[in-house]
């Protein structure tokens, strides 16, 4: 290993905090650990939204690598999207997506300000105790599949397990069948 190489191992990455490989990224007088974590910078330094470092020096670890995106084509689906939706009229839609890697109040921060890198994006809400995010948008600007990328680039893949939706579902029209008869 040269001696500039060793001196990037030794540094840690500008974005995440993990420490750099000898494969760290440089850009600008940065160093990144991962093309990911450069790519991450680089969409917050566009949408002017690097006050995000500001407010915790630990980050969410970000993808290594860009996204499959025939991964979220299942999102394009109306009945996936029924499902997923609490809301809709055709001009604004609400959901709220389970995100596992909600760390910290800079994650919050992040989550809650994604409009500026999203323009169908309209609010962002977090609970950061459930680590759920609702959000309402304009599906004519954006759309579900756009969404669950735009999170998944950022390092805050969404947690999207139909299934689950399925289950919720059955017991509150169970729950609500039991009501009834009891009335």
């Amino acid at each position: 290993m040269n001696v500039e190489k060793e001196a990037i191992a030794q540094q840690t990455c500008s974005h995440c905090g993990e420490p750099c490989s000898s494969q760290a990224v440089q850009a600008e007088e940065l160093t990144f650990c991962c093309q990911g974590c450069k790519t991450v910078y680089e969409l917050l330094a566009d949408h002017a939204l690097c006050d995000y470092y500001s407010f915790d020096t630990i980050a969410p670890k970000t993808p290594a690598s860009g996204i499959s995106r025939k991964r979220f084509e299942f999102l394009d689906d109306i009945q996936v999207q029924q499902q997923l939706l609490s809301f809709t009229d055709g001009r604004s839609a609400a959901l709220t997506l389970r995100i596992p890697n909600i760390q910290c109040t800079s994650c919050v921060w992040l989550l809650e300000n994604l409009q500026s890198i999203d323009a169908g994006i309209i609010q962002g809400s977090v609970n950061f105790m459930k680590r759920t995010l609702t959000l309402r948008f304009d599906p004519t600007k954006t759309s579900l599949k756009a969404i669950a990328e735009l999170l998944t680039t950022i390092g805050y893949e969404p947690d999207l397990k139909l299934g689950d939706l399925d289950a919720k579902k059955a017991s509150s029209v169970d729950r609500s069948l039991w009501l009834k008869l009891g009335v």
